[in-house]
């Protein structure tokens, strides 16, 4: 891929007051211009039975509550790139085994959601397994949005080639990681809605 100087950074951030939690959107800065966005759609997170899946560029909505093998399956029948999204966190990751055992393209080894320690095993597992590595922000409050990225370094870029470079592991991450404010917050919010959800992990 030639390299004219450009840096991108993609970040996976939840729209919740205007989308279905679910639904993501793909931000894309450049270095020379951080005041101009472009926003990629589509992109979502999947709730499969194990925990949670980023379905990249599928414009169709992949059913929640199916397999791991399943959701991925579906997601690459529909030319999508299947992610495992913050394996190793309690409420929602899909855990080590579930990982190892399904064809993912890339695991997210930077979510800004996620504890440090977990990031730290996330990215050391994608590089055991010689799997690509994508960050995002994992967004619920405004002033999170972008505080963990996937960056990518090249020309001119749409949608496609941004999935080949993820697919391929020619992406870097950066960010933040989440740090005792975020935990407080982040602990109350998925108390709270794990009591709703009738005390279910995901």
């Amino acid at each position: 891929m030639a390299n004219s100087g450009i840096l991108r950074c993609i970040t996976m951030d939840k729209i919740s007051s205007v989308k279905r939690e679910e639904e993501m959107t793909l931000l894309i800065k450049s270095r020379a211009s951080r005041s101009s966005c472009r926003y990629l759609d589509p992109a979502s997170e999947v709730s499969s039975r194990e925990g949670h899946i980023l379905a990249l560029g599928v414009r169709e909505r992949v059913p929640r509550d199916l397999g791991v093998a399943e959701t991925v399956g579906r997601i690459v029948a529909l030319g999508g790139v299947p992610v495992a999204a913050h394996p190793y966190r309690f409420w929602s990751g899909l855990g080590e085994e579930s990982v190892r055992s399904n064809a993912f393209r890339a695991h997210e080894t930077r979510n800004g959601r996620t504890l440090r320690r977990g990031n730290a095993r996330a990215s050391a597992l994608a590089k055991s397994m010689g799997v690509g590595q994508v960050g995002g922000s994992d967004s619920h409050f405004l002033g999170e949005v972008a505080r963990a990225v996937t960056s990518v370094n090249g020309g001119p870029m749409g949608l496609d080639g941004v999935l080949q470079a993820i697919g391929q592991g020619r992406t870097k991450v950066q960010g933040l990681d989440r740090g005792l404010a975020g935990t407080a917050k982040y602990v109350t919010k998925c108390v709270s809605e794990w009591m709703m959800r009738g005390m279910e992990r995901i």
